[in-house]
């Protein structure tokens, strides 16, 4: 709760629950282990970033707590350690920094076998959150947590939050998702195709 509560303690909502937090997280576990489902819907709205506007759909602080206590001793330990080394993105002591780094690192590996003979792919896909499809996804979890058919529940129901098709902007989940939903990409660009200097 502590965690979940930072940067967003200005909210009405945030104090309320912090009121009575003791009661509320003992809520939240009994309706878990009874299966119930614990999703309140969203906080919608737009913002603009970098020049793109942008959907987001914030849980409740309710479910922003569950998540992060999910994300932080399930989902993340599960499927950031599949990630390729040189992917820092949302992972601890990685970041920004990181990438930069090794970003240099490959361009001075490149120069020393090629010389100026080369050049830098970027790939970006459209509506990256937008187009993820479930099935595949779902799949990478019930990999990832293999016979706990509670964290596979957990986590899907996360998922299907967002209807059909597509993730969220605005919840941790999605962060932690949209980033291993590519990974067998990394890993067959970097072990298949010897694609040694994928960033």
């Amino acid at each position: 709760m502590k965690q979940s509560r930072k940067g967003v303690y200005w909210k009405a909502s945030v104090q309320r629950y912090d009121m009575s937090y003791l009661r509320r997280i003992a809520q939240s576990r009994d309706e878990l282990c009874t299966g119930k489902d614990i999703r309140k819907g969203f906080y919608t709205f737009y913002t603009e970033e970098r020049g793109k506007r942008r959907y987001i759909r914030s849980v409740h602080f309710t479910e922003r707590v569950i998540q992060k206590s999910f994300c932080t001793h399930a989902l993340a330990p599960h499927l950031i350690r599949t990630l390729i080394y040189d992917n820092g993105a949302s992972v601890a002591n990685k970041g920004i920094h990181f990438s930069i780094k090794r970003m240099k690192v490959h361009l001075m590996r490149h120069y020393r076998k090629h010389g100026r003979d080369g050049y830098v792919l970027l790939i970006d896909f459209s509506n990256y959150f937008g187009n993820i499809e479930h099935k595949p996804l779902i799949d990478q979890y019930r990999r990832a947590f293999g016979e706990d058919k509670r964290l596979l529940w957990l986590a899907s129901l996360f998922v299907t939050a967002f209807g059909d098709k597509s993730l969220g902007l605005g919840s941790e989940t999605s962060q932690i998702s949209a980033i291993a939903y590519v990974n067998e990409i990394d890993h067959y660009a970097l072990e298949v195709l010897r694609i040694v200097y994928a960033h």
